[in-house]
C-alpha cells in the first residue's frame, strides 16, 4: 500500500513539474497545443499515472501500453477516459518502444528497473522526453 501511495505522489509531482517545464519551454499555453504521452507499464504505477494524466487539461492523448495488452485494456477501462488508447509493447525492444513513441511528446516509464535502459534508448531513438520512476540501478 505504501508503494502505491508513493507511486501516486511521485507521478503527481513528476507530472506537475514536467507539465510546467513543457508549457514554459514550448509555449504550449499560447499555442494551445497539448501533450501526448506514452505510458509504458500498466501495473501499479502506470495505471495511476494514466489516470492522473487523463484528468489534466494540458494532456490530449495517452497511449497506455504493456507487454500484456489485456492489463492495459483493464486499466484503461477502469479509468474510463476517451483520452486513453491501449496497446502492446515489449519494453526490451528498442525499435518497438520508438515506434510506439512516434508522435508523442514524452514517455513515462513504469517497467521494472532492469528494463529502463531499453525504454530510455527507445525514447532517444524517437526523440521524445523520458521520465522514469525506477528506484534501483538498472544495470
Amino acid at each position: 500500500m505504501a508503494l502505491i501511495v508513493f507511486a501516486v505522489i511521485f507521478v503527481f509531482y513528476t507530472k506537475k513539474y514536467f507539465t510546467k517545464i513543457r508549457l514554459e519551454k514550448t509555449n504550449l499555453i499560447k499555442g494551445g497545443n497539448k501533450m501526448k504521452a506514452l505510458v509504458i507499464g500498466a501495473g501499479g504505477q502506470g495505471g495511476p499515472c494514466a489516470s492522473i494524466l487523463s484528468r489534466d487539461d494540458s494532456v490530449s492523448e495517452i497511449l497506455l501500453v504493456d507487454v500484456n495488452e489485456e492489463a492495459a485494456k483493464q486499466a484503461a477501462l477502469k479509468i474510463g477516459s476517451d483520452k486513453i488508447k491501449t496497446g502492446r509493447v515489449n519494453a526490451t525492444d528498442i525499435d518497438e518502444v520508438a515506434r510506439a513513441a512516434k508522435g508523442k511528446d514524452v514517455i513515462f516509464d513504469f517497467v521494472v528497473p532492469w528494463m529502463a535502459t531499453y525504454v530510455m534508448k527507445g525514447a532517444l531513438k524517437a526523440g521524445v522526453h523520458y521520465v522514469n520512476s525506477a528506484f534501483d540501478t538498472p544495470f
